[in-house]
């Protein structure tokens, strides 16, 4: 496998060694070594400057999938058809632990930001929460119906994004396991899935030929207050009434989401069908004490 020179494209070294196809290469997050994984049941580290062999990580009793690096470079993570994924020591290649559980191939493994906690995939449709140090099992994030072909976790470490051959991704709780949400709308398998940077967003490639962009809300009222912005109009009097609502609408009908405290109303974005000079006039007598009757829907 070769190492470019990113500037000049420039070949810097091959890392050669390996004796069956090469699945997957990670670089640390340091930027000193390079992790590679392969058929041939080992991973490899490897010096990233002079592309000298570091370590042989040896173990698996199969193909090995995947590989991660820890956030602080530690430690490296390994997945393996062999149904485990092992921990290794990033200095001395040394194994630290085997994460045993999974009932089938290990597709895919990622580590949480601050180091502590591990994820693994599995074709045995599930995901697992390990702790990194100890190397215990702490959460099987299961519900899909379908093999988990990768996995992410957030940026803040919070929540952790799963893709599936069940045609959705899933967001689970990365303390608790719990599921938070279904993401659906793919109409083939769901192959990866990556979180922005901000954790605010997740975005989730498939075999559909369609890549898609969820957004992720931190709370109720969030994603309330996302749904304000987004819609189109407000329910009118006679829907209010039909779903047993209150006659007085709310305040952000009138105002628009983003001028709920403006009492200016020069500078207001109503939504229909609160967007009359009549709904105006009444919400300006309200700002001002009075108590006028509520406007005859048009």
């Amino acid at each position: 496998m070769p190492v470019w020179a990113a500037k000049t494209s420039n070949e810097r070294a091959i890392l050669k060694g390996h004796e069956a196809t090469v699945n997957s290469v990670v670089v640390s997050p340091d930027g000193t070594f390079v992790v590679t994984a392969s058929m041939d049941k080992t991973a490899r580290i490897w010096d990233a400057k002079t592309g000298a062999e570091r370590a042989i990580l040896k173990g698996h009793q199969d193909t090995v999938t995947s590989a991660a690096v820890s956030p602080d470079s530690t430690y490296i993570v390994t997945g393996s058809w062999d149904k485990t994924a092992r921990v290794w020591d990033a200095k001395t290649g040394t194994e630290r632990a085997i994460l045993k559980g999974h009932e089938a191939t290990v597709n895919s493994v990622v580590v949480s930001p601050d180091s502590t906690f591990i994820v693994t995939s599995s074709s045995d449709k599930t995901a697992r929460i390990w702790d990194a140090k100890t190397g215990t099992e702490r959460a099987i994030l299961n519900g899909h119906e379908g093999f988990v072909r990768s996995v992410m976790v957030s940026p803040d470490g919070t929540f952790v994004v799963t893709a599936s051959m069940n045609k959705t991704a899933r967001i689970w709780d990365a303390k608790t396991g719990a599921e938070r949400a279904i993401l659906k709308g793919h109409e083939n398998i769901v192959s990866s899935a990556a979180v922005g940077p901000d954790g605010t967003f997740i975005v989730t490639g498939s075999w559909d030929e369609t890549a898609r962009v969820w957004d992720i809300f931190a709370s109720t009222q969030s994603l309330v207050d996302h749904a304000k912005t987004s819609v189109a109009r407000c329910l009118s009097q006679a829907q209010r009434q039909q779903f047993n609502l209150v006659s007085v609408p709310p305040r952000w009908c009138i105002t628009g989401p983003d001028h709920v405290n403006e009492k200016g109303p020069s500078k207001w974005q109503p939504k229909w069908p609160y967007h009359s000079n009549s709904w105006r006039d009444w919400l300006v007598a309200i700002d001002r004490g009075e108590n006028p009757p509520l406007p005859k829907e048009q």
